[in-house]
């Protein structure tokens, strides 16, 4: 074994030590770090098992905490999110078992979508449940991102990646740094070089800076959070997603900061922009049909590399003009992705797929895209329910922050997927979200 391999086993045993003995919040923290700060390409294969990484591993036992020692599930009651995620997993799990004859192999693949959305899900969902643990967790993640900005920045200016280095050094294979997804001769962008950080992805990256820094504005009510504490962090994160270089993350910090600005006017947005969200949806899926232009097709104006946001184009158009035919319902599976054999079907001309209604569409059909899409406006009516219910009129910049985020993200979904750590994140913060009305409605 490599030292990079021995440095990821432990991790596994250690972390999984620390979050079963941790109380349930400072294992949810300390779960959250790691998957943040150690890639989920430094993973590993014991003979025919599936492909392990750390967060992978250690989700088992933070549930195991939450549920037998924190007696979590006591007084838990269903929603309907909780519903639209369970029927999220069996939509994906049924559109395996149909696309493949090799039932070890959908274990495999399933057990990497129920590590890394449905379990991150329940577990915010069984741990934050109250303001002072929503506080926690948003203050976590400012202190994560900080070490991260500071690397970007750095990586940005020299082009010399920390994680691709490290992990060639433990590792003295160059594998280490194609794993993490980092382009081996990195070119300049804007007179930059696009950084990447444990994210491995610039786009990935970025999309973490953008969704921090309205979660961190959610402070500002908080005593314990000095002004200039929360000014230096978000200045930090702001050059962070700059120098990722991206322009979907750029998409979703202004998309934030727009709606951040329309504070004065939430109550008719917060019904506005599902709904808006909602027709673009279908108008990225029609446009193709009729021949006009779709989301993206704006979207691209504005882009850094009118290359690739041709290439975003062509995938959508590609997926709703035949792309899709005879694979409506169960998709193509996960074959053809990252490591996974060529699945000779999947012939297009775009196989990267950078959207991600079109990934959920092209990897499980519409038995996976129509709960996922009913996993994304629940979340809208999450923020909606919690506005009604709050307690106190302070809540409503707290929830408006976590929905200025999550609109950002959604805009941003339409030129990228979920890749890397942000699928963890956006389950993460979807259950989140699924507590929101719980939580805002308690007493302080």
């Amino acid at each position: 074994m490599t030292a990079l391999e021995i440095l990821t086993v432990t991790l596994m045993f250690v972390g999984s030590f620390f979050v079963w003995k941790c109380r349930p919040l400072t294992a949810v923290c300390l779960y959250l770090g790691v998957v943040l700060l150690y890639p989920q390409g430094w993973s590993i294969k014991f003979g025919g098992m599936p492909t392990l990484f750390v967060g992978k591993v250690l989700i088992i036992p933070l549930m195991l905490n939450l549920i037998f020692k924190a007696k979590r599930l006591s007084g838990f009651r269903l929603n309907i999110l909780d519903v639209a995620m369970v029927l999220l997993f069996l939509g994906q799990l049924t559109a395996g078992l149909i696309q493949r004859e090799d039932l070890w192999q959908v274990i495999a693949d399933q057990s990497h979508y129920m590590a890394t959305e449905t379990l991150n899900y329940f577990a915010f969902r069984l741990c934050i449940r109250s303001r002072k643990e929503l506080h926690c967790l948003v203050k976590v993640l400012a202190l994560i991102a900080i070490p991260l900005a500071c690397i970007a920045i750095y990586e940005s200016l020299t082009g010399d990646f920390v994680y691709a280095k490290l992990g060639y050094l433990l590792s003295g294979r160059k594998d280490a740094i194609s794993a993490l997804g980092i382009i081996r001769s990195p070119t300049l962008r804007a007179g930059f070089y696009r950084s990447a950080a444990s994210f491995g992805i610039p786009i990935a990256l970025g999309l973490f800076f953008a969704a921090c820094v309205p979660l961190v504005l959610c402070l500002r009510n908080d005593p314990s959070w000095k002004w200039w504490q929360m000014t230096t962090v978000i200045i930090l994160m702001v050059v962070g997603l700059l120098s990722t270089v991206s322009s979907g993350p750029l998409f979703s910090f202004v998309v934030s900061l727009i709606v951040l600005a329309h504070y004065p006017l939430r109550r008719p947005f917060t019904i506005a922009i599902p709904s808006v969200l909602t027709m673009l949806v279908f108008w990225q899926v029609s446009a193709p049909l009729f021949g006009v232009g779709s989301p993206t097709d704006y979207l691209r104006r504005l882009a850094f590399s009118p290359k690739n946001a041709e290439y975003r184009l062509g995938l959508i158009e590609e997926a709703f003009t035949g792309g899709m035919e005879d694979h409506w319902y169960f998709g193509y599976g996960t074959w053809g992705f990252g490591e996974k054999k060529p699945n000779p079907e999947f012939n297009w001309k775009h196989k990267d797929v950078v959207n991600i209604h079109v990934a959920q569409l092209v990897r499980f059909g519409l038995f996976g895209l129509v709960p996922y899409l009913a996993v994304s406006l629940l979340s809208f009516l999450k923020l909606g329910q919690a506005v009604h219910v709050k307690r106190y009129s302070s809540d409503a910049w707290l929830i408006w922050c976590v929905f200025a985020f999550f609109t950002g993200w959604q805009v941003a979904f339409f030129t990228v997927s979920s890749i890397q750590q942000i699928r963890c994140l956006l389950f993460m913060f979807i259950g989140l979200m699924s507590n929101l009305p719980d939580i805002v409605r308690q007493k302080m």
